[in-house]
């Protein structure tokens, strides 16, 4: 199974665009071979039920607003009116309702193979979606851990649909308040997958090797801002600048920002470090810090509680500038535990698929992604997300895809202090 490439990430859901779609060489490949009875619509794309009993070998049956697949001891219920599948006791939300034509019924594909726990894929050299049957269905219990905030959106859609990686991938998701937490669970082995900063990934991958990247996620959500008229890095100079994370990726960017503009961190500027982003947000709205590197959501938070706080730098933009990329940083990653990717390689390949759908579905539909933000109870309301999500940066890109980038970033804080990557480059063996 070959990995995920940047050309299946900028899909919708799990294709291309409709106009895409519709070309006539578009194709569909179940088990090795090809099906030509399928539709398109809104961007989705459906079997009929000759297709379902054919190549998944499911008996079907339909009662009014019902659709039930049987094969074995296994049955799937896909239901128009709920617009979910049932499995048992899980359930995933359809993509696309149940769709009755010329006397045939189809189902989406997409959902029916999660069910069935295949692996789906898009080949683009022939411009085709692959159904591939996973080698083990053997039951996997996963641990997966991302970080409180806008991340935790991310895995939004897996919290809610029980069966989101198939009847035979159980799996529980915790969000975590702290990234000390994140660094706690790589090094016992405790995650299956888990988000973390970067460069906290290339420390521990350093230490102990046991995670690869599997994709970036995020690519920058860091603002300079505050009360202060402040229109150049150069007017910085003898101002105090409050930050949270010595050390950590805000403390990097700012030093390395000011370095660049010939400004002396330890001389020209007063670093002040807080203890925590919501610490930090509570001296910017009472005004006790007047510039602040504030990351997102928090920033928009702020910036709702005292109106005279603005943005002055967007490190972001300034990274593209200098580095000629279209991305920004990567200040985010998805890793997965080595030992899962070599026992169950084709679950990590249609995780890490999923997981690319929803990001490119917050990207997209940041109303819908807000809305599922605020359900989380992450402590952040859909009206401040819709603001924040656009500028948090969101976009997966497959860690072999961006690997440039990666290694850049790596190598720009190797150069500005060796310790932030754990004191050495990361080896080939950490993008998977």
């Amino acid at each position: 199974m070959k990995k995920l490439k940047l050309v299946a990430i900028m899909l919708v859901s799990l294709f291309l665009s409709s106009t895409a779609l519709a070309q006539s060489n578009f194709g569909v490949n179940i088990n090795g071979s090809d099906v030509k009875d399928f539709l398109v619509e809104n961007d989705r794309v459906l079997i009929s039920n000759e297709v379902v009993k054919n190549s998944f070998g499911y008996d079907t049956a339909q009662t009014d607003d019902n659709f039930t697949l049987t094969k074995e001891n296994t049955s799937i219920t896909f239901d128009n009116k709920t617009m979910t599948a049932t499995i048992g006791e899980k359930y995933v939300s359809l993509d696309s309702p149940i769709i009755s034509k010329d006397s045939k019924t189809y189902l989406p594909l997409r959902v029916l193979s999660i069910l069935d726990g295949d692996t789906v894929s898009w080949k683009p050299e022939t411009n085709s979606v692959m159904v591939t049957d996973t080698a083990d269905k053997a039951p996997l219990d996963l641990k997966i851990k991302v970080l409180a905030g806008p991340t935790a959106i991310s895995v939004g859609k897996m919290i809610e649909n029980t069966a989101f990686l198939g009847n035979n991938t159980n799996y529980n998701v915790e969000i975590l308040n702290q990234p000390k937490l994140a660094s706690a669970s790589i090094l016992s082995k405790e995650a299956d997958i888990i988000t973390v900063p970067t460069n906290m990934a290339a420390i521990l991958y350093n230490k102990k090797g046991d995670y690869q990247v599997g994709g970036v996620m995020i690519w920058g959500n860091l603002y300079l801002a505050g009360s202060e008229s402040i229109n150049s890095i150069s007017e910085l100079k003898g101002k105090e600048i409050f930050l949270t994370g010595k050390g950590a990726t805000p403390d990097i960017l700012l030093q390395k920002t000011l370095k660049d503009n010939n400004i002396d961190p330890q001389k020209d500027i007063t670093l002040t470090y807080l203890a925590t982003p919501q610490e930090l947000a509570s001296y910017a709205i009472s005004g006790k810090a007047s510039i602040s590197v504030i990351p997102e959501p928090i920033l928009t938070k702020t910036m709702s509680k005292n109106k005279n706080i603005k943005i002055i730098h967007d490190f972001q933009s300034a990274w593209k500038k200098q580095y000629k990329t279209k991305v920004g940083y990567p200040q985010t990653v998805v890793l997965v535990k080595k030992d899962i990717v070599k026992s169950h390689p084709q679950i990590v390949d249609s995780f890490l698929y999923e997981f690319a759908n929803n990001m490119n579905e917050i990207e997209t539909d940041v109303n819908t992604a807000a809305i599922l933000g605020e359900k989380l109870e992450i402590g952040l309301a859909a009206g401040i997300l819709k603001t924040a999500i656009p500028r948090s940066n969101f976009h997966y890109n497959s860690g072999d895809s961006v690997k440039t980038e990666i290694n850049n970033y790596l190598q720009a804080l190797y150069d500005f202090n060796p310790a932030a990557v754990g004191g050495k480059l990361p080896d080939e063996g950490f993008i998977r």
